[in-house]
């Protein structure tokens, strides 16, 4: 909720990332849940949340390796913020609304009273969260969906493409627009729209491992790269970006035979076209199972699918060690 009262302008207009800036806020509340808080303790702790709000998306323009530290810190800082908040330190009461608050700091413009808006009824974790198909960034899921729609509909090959336009959000063009067709590391390829489409293309995916194969491959294949410099990344206000979850874009596929084939969409596994369990459960055990055996990993999804049966927290723990 409070991620969705700072959307876009946290990202756009400032430069920070959510899964740490935010999702701290989220980490205190639930450690506080774990204590028992009573509501001046929870008060507090997202009090000293605040102060653990962080990061920025300069890895989007320069790379680094420092994004994967992100939901890390985020998780890190909240509990931080509840144990200190446990052991009797205080804090601002009006950290979100406040005149130096979060959101004045965080955000240039923001919705402050969705945030308890419809508290209660509407689930915005449950309801309105999207699962990424693609191992890259979600401001390029809509376009990689798309493109590999296109493609697919015009029963040509990307050997036949002349050009791939994609029309994104503001957001966006400046997000995964900046990096260009040449990456040089894992970071740089996962948030630039022109390689990630174009390694989804070619490869007819854009997992986990087609873009590990990339990385190994130094991301010299000729035929990705030749196709990477055929796309351009504009700003198209048709898509003009709402919130995360309902993300639009739009790909232009131009071919040698003149025939254009064009596809807008939002982004499979987003809320208006979601993951089906079993595609939810064959992305968790690729990846998974590069680190535990594959019972281990099936009993994995067995306990968090009956968690609320579970007679102890001890059986979800279990199966997570390798």
């Amino acid at each position: 909720r409070i991620g969705a009262a700072v959307t876009p302008s946290l990202l756009q207009h400032r430069g920070f990332h959510a899964p740490s800036a935010v999702g701290v806020f989220g980490s205190a509340v639930v450690t506080g849940r774990l204590l028992h808080f009573n509501q001046t303790q929870m008060v507090t702790a997202l009090g000293i949340a605040g102060s653990h709000s962080s990061g920025t998306t300069e890895y989007t323009q320069s790379g680094g390796d420092v994004k994967r530290l992100h939901a890390g810190l985020g998780a890190l800082g909240g509990l931080r913020s509840a144990r200190l908040a446990n052991a009797g330190f205080t804090a601002p009461r009006a950290i979100l609304e406040g005149r130096r608050g979060f959101l004045q700091a965080f955000a240039q413009s923001y919705d402050a009273e969705s945030i308890a808006r419809d508290l209660g009824t509407v689930w915005e974790s449950a309801e309105r969260a999207a699962l990424k198909p693609y191992c890259c960034c979600g401001a390029i899921h809509p376009q990689i969906t798309a493109a590999l729609r296109a493609l697919a509909d015009s029963g040509l090959t990307t050997d036949e493409i002349v050009d791939i336009r994609i029309g994104v959000d503001a957001t966006a063009v400046s997000h995964v627009g900046s990096i260009g067709p040449e990456p040089k590391d894992a970071t740089e390829a996962q948030f630039s729209a022109h390689f990630a489409v174009a390694l989804a293309l070619v490869k007819k995916d854009a997992g986990f491992a087609t873009f590990v194969g990339a990385v190994n491959e130094g991301f010299k294949d000729e035929a990705v790269l030749t196709l990477s410099r055929k796309i351009r990344v504009e700003f198209d206000s048709e898509f003009e970006e709402k919130s995360a979850g309902s993300r639009k874009g739009k790909v232009d596929i131009t071919f040698e035979d003149g025939s254009v084939n064009a596809v807008s969409c939002v982004a499979k596994g987003s809320p208006e076209d979601p993951l089906l369990d079993d595609e939810v459960h064959a992305k968790f055990m690729s990846l998974a199972t590069q680190v535990i055996s594959d019972e281990q990993a099936r009993q994995i999804i067995q306990n968090v699918e009956n968690l609320e049966s579970l007679a102890s927290v001890q059986a979800l723990l279990e199966p997570l060690h390798a």
